[in-house]
């Protein structure tokens, strides 16, 4: 009987959690913000790596007005605002493979589990946030009053770190050997 009893009030408990729980808000100048780009055309997924990774290579509270970064079109002047935050660099660059997009303003994001940055765009401005760590759904805003909703988000992986180029397999190779004479001889 007590065993029946603390399993329902367990499930009493972890329902009303279920109940409560609710996804992460990302606001703009929240926590996990990291900034803007103005334009952010055009928004494919290899201009929107590029737009995050000039973002991370600013300094907090930085701003950059008249970039114009190729491809994109000539005469168009794009202002990158790094807004000053609590998040800490320095920060991977992003990369374009195991992207994952919504095409439709769906909030909330059910998960960006292995995924570091999200983008989204509204209007012409995209609004970049930190999300390495989180866990759980979480809500990006529907609309930021800019003259545009949500069109589309956008996240992103980094890269895993330098490949090695061979030495760890060699240096194994080299002990396996070392560790196969030691047992040559003292067979």
């Amino acid at each position: 009987m007590r065993k029946v009893l603390i399993t329902i009030a367990c499930a009493l408990v972890l329902g009303l959690h279920a109940t409560t729980a609710s996804a992460l808000p990302l606001t703009v100048g929240g926590a996990y913000y990291l900034g803007y780009v103005n334009p952010a055309t055009p928004s494919n997924p290899s201009a929107e790596v590029f737009y995050i990774n000039y973002l991370r290579l600013l300094n907090a509270g930085e701003m950059e007005t008249g970039v114009n970064p190729p491809p994109n079109p000539p005469n168009t002047e794009y202002t990158f605002s790094r807004v000053e935050s609590t998040l800490a660099g320095p920060f991977a660059p992003a990369i374009l493979a195991g992207a994952s997009t919504g095409n439709s303003p769906m909030t909330p994001i059910t998960s960006v589990a292995g995924f570091y940055y999200l983008i989204a765009k509204y209007g012409t401005t995209a609004h970049v946030w930190v999300v390495s760590g989180l866990a759980g759904s979480i809500e990006i805003p529907l609309s930021l009053g800019q003259g545009g909703g949500l069109s589309h988000w956008s996240l992103y992986r980094v890269t895993n770190g330098v490949p090695d180029g061979g030495a760890t397999l060699g240096l194994l190779g080299l002990a396996m050997l070392g560790l196969g004479f030691i047992r040559q001889r003292m067979a």
